[in-house]
């Protein structure tokens, strides 16, 4: 069998486009292994091959936002760059010159005008009418929720006060059809974007900018930085909240997690800007289970979910003040790990550089760029013989701690640094061993026995690293995570963490997976979050039934991944193009 890769149809005029490809394709590229990357790397259907510059950024048709069209190629872009190494390294320069291509005649208002009419005359499927602008916040009606609509709690005495949600309103789904793979990661991450901050210099917490980095503003947008996980921000985050299934509850709750969190942050002493696991709230970790960079890492997590940095947000006091604190406690080696009993140094490092290179990638500070390196050097020379990660550095692993640093080294990637792939490879190799029905569920370690944690990491894992979206294994997976005995449940199997990693691998895929787990997760959140007293805000690790985590993680660690369960919308994007674009 033999596979072509072909350019964007030379009957569709663009002067540019045409020239660009001119030197790199002769003719068509021909694939004697049948190899199909317009399929397997971003999800475009044989049918739909050649793609026309909007499926190939897995756009609306005809979208008119110049935000929407950039921050899809570059996320695009992004995505392919991870296949540069390995036998089919060749295509991906070829398959990024035409998103560069597509990109910059969409970009360009005469070019787009004339490759639409073009691109009208030909047979692409029925042509929606071009959706408007987006409206402002203070123009977009206010989604109805029948959900506890609660006020937010009290601002914290750290945090900025701001309006309440429910003064800023997000768009309701309809017109918007937005971008396309994560990787990164973690992801991910996982899952690799671009859109726009307001003006000024890359925001970074000490008011230096990474040498290495330079303005991308678009022709028309002087100024104008850009950096990763924008979508995180306005206007973005408004598009996504209603695509993926988000409500007025879910923001609302997010909101009042993280003032809880800006409440029990360390204010003095030697830990100021810390968190920690015990305490000083009620039902916190067992003693002997504290783990302060752990700690302080999920905290950011969930207020960097939220798109806080040290220069932006509500929560930007918190935030520097944690970073000042968490920075420093990484040894020269690069690490974190602590010996804390909450989960195991490794899980505790792979957050904080999940943690680290987020917000280097938000920022592009030069502050943060040194030590993510450090963290995500630490990871490879860490990493066991069989390619996982445990509780000590090069032993074979668990797949718990192993899945926090994959998505740590997918976010990595995200925001530019350097992670061979062979890191991965090894990886893959290491949850073959795992793997328990041909891989449709998994073990934690080697030889033991399946159990839906184990399985969601797996998948979640598995997502990162190319598996297809509709491969079987995958399928059956998921369906297993969507079992009656496994859906989220505040009953007797309580457990946030399983839940934290379902949340993500039903997410990525999207479709009726996606909606199965979302409705009942997004609804039992919201309404088992404390509204009242002095925990408000929080979830309770012990009520109304205990969490398996009640005595390892306590309410910190319940309450931030469960703010991050409801940030899901727009903390990261889909790992499949076609799951992101809607399809």
């Amino acid at each position: 069998m033999r596979s072509t890769l072909r350019a964007v149809p030379a009957t569709v005029p663009d002067p540019f486009f045409e020239s660009r490809l001119e030197s790199v394709f002769d003719g068509e590229l021909t694939m004697p292994d049948g190899f199909d990357p317009y399929h397997k790397w971003l999800g475009i259907a044989p049918e739909d091959q050649p793609p026309h510059h909007y499926r190939l950024l897995a756009i609306n048709l005809f979208e008119p936002d110049p935000d929407v069209i950039s921050h899809a190629a570059d996320q695009r872009m992004a995505h392919v760059r991870n296949f540069q190494t390995g036998r089919h390294s060749s295509l991906s320069q070829k398959i990024l010159n035409e998103i560069t291509a597509a990109k910059l005649c969409l970009l360009k208002p005469d070019k787009r005008e004339e490759y639409d009419r073009e691109l009208r005359k030909k047979e692409v499927g029925p042509v929606p009418t071009p959706p408007p602008p987006p409206r402002s916040a203070e123009a977009a009606p206010p989604i109805q929720d029948s959900a506890d609509r609660s006020p937010a709690a009290e601002p914290g005495p750290e945090a900025e006060a701001e309006p309440a949600l429910a003064e800023k309103p997000f768009l309701r789904p309809a017109t918007f059809l937005v971008m396309g793979v994560s990787a990164g990661l973690l992801t991910i991450v996982l899952g690799l974007l671009v859109s726009l901050l307001p003006s000024g210099p890359a925001d970074d917490g000490s008011g230096e900018t990474d040498d290495e980095t330079v303005s991308t503003a678009e022709p028309g947008q002087p100024g104008q930085a850009k950096t990763i996980f924008d979508h995180r921000r306005d206007p973005v985050k408004k598009t996504l909240l209603s695509r993926y299934g988000a409500n007025k509850s879910t923001e609302d709750a997010v909101i009042r997690g993280l003032y809880w969190l800006s409440r029990n942050q360390e204010k003095s002493g030697e830990s100021a800007g810390s968190w920690s696991l015990t305490g000083p709230y009620k039902d916190g970790a067992s003693k002997d289970s504290d783990d302060r960079p752990a700690a302080t890492a999920m905290a950011l997590l969930a207020m960097q979910g939220y798109g806080d940095t040290p220069r932006q947000g509500r929560f930007k006091k918190n935030v520097d003040a944690a970073w000042k604190w968490l920075l420093a406690q990484q040894s020269a080696d690069g690490s974190f790990a602590t010996s804390g009993a909450s989960s195991g140094p490794f899980h505790a490092h792979g957050q904080c550089t999940i943690a680290l290179c987020e917000i280097y990638g938000m920022t592009r500070a030069a502050q943060f760029k040194k030590p993510a390196a450090g963290a995500v050097d630490y990871c490879l020379k860490s990493q066991g013989k069989e390619g996982g990660w445990s509780c000590r550095a090069g032993v074979n692993g668990d797949v718990a701690a192993t899945s926090w640093v994959v998505a740590a080294l997918k976010t990595a990637e995200a925001a530019g640094l350097e992670v061979p792939n062979n890191c991965f490879e090894r990886v893959d190799w290491f949850l073959d061993k795992l793997a328990v029905d041909d891989g449709r569920r998994y073990a934690n370690r080697e030889n033991g026995p399946a159990n839906r944690s184990a399985t969601a990491m797996a998948l979640v894992g598995r997502q990162y690293l190319g598996r297809e979206r509709y491969e079987q294994r995958m399928v059956d997976g998921i369906e297993w995570l969507l079992a009656p005995e496994n859906q989220i449940s505040f009953g007797a199997a309580r457990d946030t963490s399983y839940w934290y990693f379902a949340t993500q691998a039903t997410y990525n895929v999207q479709g009726s997976y996606w909606r199965r787990w979302n409705q009942p997760m997004r609804r039992l959140l919201t309404q088992q979050q404390v509204k009242h007293g002095a925990e408000s805000g929080s979830w309770d690790p012990r009520l109304p039934v205990q969490d398996q985590w009640a005595s390892a993680g306590g309410r910190l660690y319940v309450t931030c991944l469960s703010i991050c369960m409801l940030e899901v919308y727009y903390r990261h994007l889909p790992v499949y193009s076609d799951a992101a674009s809607g399809r």
